[in-house]
C-alpha cells in the first residue's frame, strides 16, 4: 500500500482537549504533552479538569477526566477558551465535553467505546455520532483500543495491563499530528519505569506509544499535519512547571533566604495536597515535613516550629482553611512567623473540591475575631507562585507575622513554562535571634532598633531569655500577661503597624493600557492571564504600549469594540494586604472602576470603601477560569453603559 503524502501547516496556536475515564491517565497524558511542547520551545497554559471522586463509575459523565492545553508560537495568557481538537476515549467524554469546542473543530474518538454499552454508560442515544450535535465538527473514528491490543500482542503482560496503555497510544497520535516528535515522551517513559521490575510496562508503554505515532504517519484518515514553531529556541534554563510545586520550591528557597530551617506541617486535602508531596520529596534539601492529625494540629505545629527556631509552614483548602483560623490569631498575638498557602476551590463547606475559585479573599483578611493584621499575597500564575512562597518567607521572618498566600485550584493544578530563578536575586532577610547587648532583663516585645516593628525573637534553650508565650496579651515593656486597656491598644497598633511597614516594600502599580481612560479595569490573583491577553490585543489595536514582556501581536478581533477609540486602563492586584502603597491614589483617578474577580464581590465591595468611584463587578462562581471572549464582553459593557452613553463623560463619546 502507498502512503499518502502528508501536507503540512503551520499553525500560530493550537488548544488540544483530551477527555476520557478518570482512570485512563488523562492527566498524565496532558501532562506529557504540555512538557514536550516547553520542551520544544512553545508557550503553554493548561487546564486540567478532573472529577472529586477518587474513581467514579467507569463510562459514566461523573468520571470523566479531561485535560486543556493551549500551545502557541506567540504568548499564551490562558488555557483556551474553547478547543480545536478533542480527543475523547469514550461516550461519556465525547458528550460531557463538546460545549468547550469551536465549530468545525476535530473529534478524534477511540471507537472501540462507542458501542450499545457506552451509549448506555453515558446516557446518550445509539445515534449519538450521527445526530446534529456531532456533523458540525470533523469527525475521526479511531480503534485505539483494537490498534493498542494489536502493538502489544508479544507483550507478556496481562490483557488489563495491556488496554490500559491506550491512552499512551492516543498521545503518540497526537504526538503525529502536531509535529512533536516521540523523543522527550519516549525518554518520559524512561523515566518513568526505570527500574528493571517494570521492564515489560516500560517497553509495553513504548509501544503503545510508537504505534500510535505510527498510525497518524501511514493512515489515510489523516490528510494533514500541524507544525506550531517555537516561541523560544533556547530554553535550556526554562522547565514546564505546575502552581503547586512552584508553591514548594518557593517555600524551600524562602526558608533559607530568610536564615531558618523549612518546617511544613499539613493535612491531606484537595488541591493542597501535592504540596505535601513535593515537600516530602525534598527532606535531603533539609525540608521537615510533618502531617498531621487534622487541619488545627498542621497549623499548630507549624507554630510550635517558629517558636523553636525553624519557620513554620501550613498549606491548607477549603474548610481546611476555616480550621486554621483560631491558630491564625495566636500567631497574630505571639508575633510569631508562619507562612500559610491557602489553595481556593469551591465553596462553602466541601463544595467542589477540584474547582477553582476566589471566595477566601475576606476570609483571609478578617477570618479572626478582635484586630488581627496580617499579610496576605495572590499568586498570579504557577510560575508566579515561586516568587510569591519565597517572598511570604522573607516577609514572615523579618516582620514576626504570619503571610497568607492566596492561590486557586487552577493555578495549582496547571502549568506553564518558567525560567529558572537566580537564586541570588531573590529577596533575603537575617532571622535576627534575640542577644544580649547589656545586664538588662529581656524583653521579649522590645523593638529592634534598626526594624522598630520588629520585636526581639528567642527560642527555647537560650539562657536568660525565658519569656511567656501565648494567647493572652503582653505587657509591652514585661512581656507579662495584661489586661491594662492602654497597653491592648499599644500593642494592637504595634501589630498593625508591621502591616503598613511592610507596605513600604511592595512596588507601587503600574497602570497598564490607556492611562486616559475613564475606566478603570482591576483583576486580581489568577485572572491575570485573561485580562493580560485582552490587554494586549486592545494596545496592539490603538497603538499603545503593552508594558509587558511578552507583548507580541495577537490575532485581531473581528468586531469593532465600544472601547476601540480610547480603550480602558488596569491594573493587577498580588498584594492584597497591605495593597500597593499608590492603590487608593490609583482608584480615586478613575470615575469607573470595573472588577473582575471569581467570587460575587469580595474584593469589589473593598473597592467601594476606598472610593467614590461607580465601582461595577463582573464575577463568576463556576469552578472554571473566565474566557477571553466573556470578560470582553463584559468590559464592553460597561463602557458602553457607563462611558459612551453617559453625559458626565461626553468628550469620550465617539
Amino acid at each position: 500500500m502507498t502512503t499518502r503524502i502528508k501536507q503540512r501547516r503551520s499553525l500560530e496556536k493550537i488548544t488540544v482537549r483530551i477527555a476520557g475515564d478518570s482512570g485512563d491517565g488523562i492527566q498524565l497524558v496532558g501532562n506529557e504533552l504540555s512538557s514536550v511542547s516547553v520542551w520544544l520551545g512553545n508557550d503553554i497554559k493548561v487546564l486540567p479538569d478532573f472529577p472529586a471522586e477518587i474513581r467514579a463509575p467507569a463510562g459514566t459523565r461523573a468520571g470523566v477526566s479531561a485535560y486543556q492545553v493551549n500551545i502557541g508560537s506567540t504568548p499564551v495568557y490562558t488555557s483556551g477558551d474553547e478547543a480545536d481538537v478533542l480527543v475523547a476515549m469514550n461516550p461519556a467524554a465525547l458528550k460531557t465535553n463538546l460545549t468547550y469546542l469551536k465549530k468545525n473543530s476535530i473529534i478524534i474518538i477511540n471507537e472501540a467505546t462507542f458501542n450499545a454499552r457506552g451509549y448506555k454508560l453515558a446516557d446518550v442515544p445509539a445515534d449519538f455520532l450521527t445526530d446534529n450535535s456531532i456533523t458540525q465538527y470533523e469527525l475521526f473514528k479511531v480503534p485505539i483500543t483494537e490498534l493498542t491490543l494489536k502493538a502489544l500482542a508479544e507483550s507478556s503482560i496481562s490483557y488489563r495491563m495491556k488496554e490500559r496503555t491506550k491512552n499512551l497510544f492516543a498521545l503518540g497520535l497526537v504526538l503525529w499530528l502536531y509535529d512533536r516528535g516521540l523523543a522527550h515522551s519516549e525518554a518520559f517513559i524512561e523515566r518513568k519505569f526505570a527500574a528493571e521490575k517494570w521492564a515489560a510496562i516500560r517497553h509495553a508503554n513504548l509501544l503503545a506509544l510508537r504505534a500510535g505515532y505510527a498510525y497518524g504517519t501511514a493512515s489515510e484518515l489523516f490528510r494533514s499535519q500541524y507544525t506550531i514553531a517555537p516561541l523560544d529556541k533556547k530554553r535550556s534554563h526554562t522547565r514546564n512547571v505546575t502552581g503547586n510545586d512552584m508553591i514548594a520550591e518557593g517555600l524551600l528557597v524562602g526558608a533559607y533566604r530568610a536564615g531558618v530551617r523549612p518546617f511544613y506541617a499539613s493535612y491531606p486535602i484537595t488541591p493542597a495536597s501535592t504540596i505535601l508531596h513535593k515537600l516530602a520529596a525534598l527532606k535531603d534539601q533539609g525540608m521537615i515535613v510533618f502531617q498531621a492529625e487534622d487541619e488545627m494540629g498542621a497549623m499548630t505545629a507549624a507554630l510550635g516550629a517558629s517558636y523553636g527556631g525553624s519557620l513554620g509552614m501550613t498549606g491548607t483548602s477549603g474548610p481546611g482553611f476555616t480550621l486554621k483560623m483560631e491558630a491564625l490569631g495566636l500567631a497574630v498575638m505571639a508575633e510569631l512567623p508562619v507562612v500559610v498557602i491557602d489553595v481556593q476551590r469551591s465553596g462553602p463547606a466541601t463544595g467542589m473540591p477540584t474547582k477553582g475559585e476566589q471566595a477566601d479573599l475576606l476570609l483571609a483578611l478578617y477570618g479572626r475575631h478582635g484586630e488581627a493584621p496580617l499579610v496576605v499575597t495572590a499568586a498570579a500564575s504557577p510560575g508566579d507562585c515561586f516568587y510569591r512562597a519565597v517572598e511570604a518567607c522573607v516577609w514572615a521572618i523579618k516582620y514576626r507575622i504570619p503571610v497568607i498566600v492566596l492561590s486557586d485550584a487552577n493555578i495549582a493544578n496547571g502549568s506553564e513554562p518558567w525560567a529558572i530563578a537566580d537564586i541570588k536575586a531573590l529577596p533575603e532577610t537575617d532571622p535576627m535571634f534575640a542577644s544580649r547587648l547589656a545586664e538588662t532583663a529581656f524583653s521579649p516585645y522590645a523593638r529592634n532598633a534598626a526594624l522598630p516593628v520588629q520585636r526581639a525573637w528567642a527560642i527555647p534553650g537560650m539562657r536568660g531569655f525565658e519569656h511567656r508565650i501565648g494567647g493572652l496579651e503582653k505587657d509591652a515593656h514585661t512581656g507579662d500577661v495584661s489586661y491594662d486597656g492602654p497597653n491592648h491598644h499599644h500593642m494592637t497598633l504595634l501589630r498593625q503597624n508591621k502591616v503598613l511597614a511592610l507596605q513600604q516594600e511592595i512596588m507601587p502599580l503600574n497602570v497598564a493600557g490607556n492611562k486616559k481612560s475613564p475606566l478603570l479595569v482591576i483583576t486580581w490573583g489568577g485572572t491575570y492571564g485573561v485580562i493580560w491577553h485582552i490587554l494586549v490585543e486592545m494596545t496592539r489595536r490603538l497603538g499603545l504600549p503593552a508594558n509587558e514582556e511578552k507583548s507580541k501581536p495577537l490575532p485581531p478581533v473581528n468586531a469593532t469594540l465600544p472601547y476601540d477609540q480610547t480603550g480602558f486602563a488596569a491594573i493587577h492586584l498580588k498584594y492584597l494586604s497591605p495593597f500597593p502603597p499608590n492603590f487608593e491614589e490609583v482608584i480615586t483617578h478613575y470615575p469607573i472602576i470595573l472588577v473582575i474577580e471569581k467570587n460575587l464581590g469580595q474584593l469589589t465591595a473593598l473597592v467601594k470603601a476606598r472610593t467614590t468611584a461607580a465601582v461595577h463587578g463582573y464575577h463568576k462562581v463556576q469552578g472554571i477560569p473566565f474566557k477571553i471572549t466573556e470578560v470582553r464582553e463584559a468590559i464592553c459593557a460597561c463602557y458602553e453603559r457607563h462611558v459612551r452613553r453617559s453625559k458626565k463623560y461626553g468628550v469620550y463619546n465617539k
